[in-house]
């Protein structure tokens, strides 16, 4: 678990999934939902490489099967955690074995936190070092404290990537558009 934590806010994000578990003010007051299993057992997973159920678990790329479960396998891993300081950090994810049994494409998953006074801000980056274009979809979902104490899901950004990933494009809650820039070969830029 990595905390971040300034006068403002407190932080408690999971290397699984590099979920964010907890947000705090000073106060003590919670802002992420707790993860009840009665209801939804999840604070705020980042979804990846498909956002929700592929029709029988399973689909076909370059005549092979491939089975995958909901949402993808992000929100299962572990994330390498590299806290940068006390109020940043970045936990990043590569395929692997399990990942390429699922999921035929190497990526570089990265998401990072940035703690600036009351603001929580996140960035994902999803890198690719190969030469073939990944397909993909991503969505940071984040479930949170509504009023009256009521909890309410909510997506803070959906992206879509096709056969080319770059130049498409996803939508946050209020209607701005976000373009994704996919990289092919070469290290990624930091982030």
């Amino acid at each position: 678990m990595v905390e971040l934590k300034n006068n403002s806010l407190t932080v408690r994000i999971a290397e699984r999934g590099a979920e964010i578990v907890s947000v705090k003010n000073a106060a003590g007051y919670e802002y992420i939902w707790q993860a009840d299993p009665k209801f939804w057992a999840k604070h705020s997973p980042l979804l990846f490489p498909v956002c929700g159920r592929l029709l029988g678990f399973a689909y076909t790329f370059a005549g092979k099967r491939y089975e995958m479960g909901n949402h993808g396998f992000a929100q299962r891993k572990i994330f390498a955690a590299e806290q940068r300081s006390g109020t940043e950090a970045a936990f990043t994810l590569t395929e692997d074995e399990e990942t390429l049994a699922e999921y035929p494409f190497r990526f570089v998953l990265t998401q990072r936190y940035l703690l600036e006074g009351e603001k929580l801000r996140v960035f994902t980056r999803v890198h690719n070092p190969a030469d073939t274009p990944p397909v993909l979809q991503l969505r940071l979902a984040r479930g949170v404290r509504g009023g009256r104490g009521v909890f309410r899901l909510v997506g803070a950004l959906r992206a879509y990537g096709g056969s080319d990933a770059r130049g498409a494009e996803g939508r946050i809650p209020d209607g701005r558009r976000r373009t994704l820039r996919a990289r092919s070969k070469g290290a990624a830029p930091p982030l």
